[in-house]
């Protein structure tokens, strides 16, 4: 025995069996049911209804974003304008120029014109 499989070539295979295929049932195919289709077009609705949704509140999101940043500049802008009309009103405020106006108008002072009104 030993000798036999020295002697046979080693190119050589073992012949193959030809496999059986085992039998396949023939199934029909099944035509999607009315509740089959019915969950179908209900999936995509509200697939649809969702991303809907999702858009909108995206865009309300960004026109609020914007809103929010012009309020900020209108209100940088009015804080910028109180600056400097508080700075107006300090200078026009001083006690020199008053008398200065005043004694340009003509104006005099009298200490019987005086009035002395208590700080509340």
């Amino acid at each position: 025995m030993a000798q036999r499989a020295y002697q046979q070539p080693l190119h050589t295979l073992p012949q193959q069996q030809n496999p059986v295929a085992p039998q396949r049932k023939q199934v029909k195919q099944k035509f999607p049911t009315k509740f089959e289709k019915l969950l179908t077009v209900t999936f995509i609705v509200v697939f649809i209804a969702l991303a809907v949704m999702a858009v909108t509140r995206q865009v309300t999101i960004y026109d609020m974003t914007r809103e929010i940043k012009g309020v900020e500049l209108e209100t940088k802008a009015v804080q910028q304008e109180n600056r400097e009309l508080k700075a107006t009103l300090t200078e026009l405020s001083q006690p020199e120029r008053i008398w200065k106006k005043a004694e340009g108008l003509g104006l005099t002072q009298s200490e019987q014109n005086v009035k002395v009104v208590p700080s509340k």
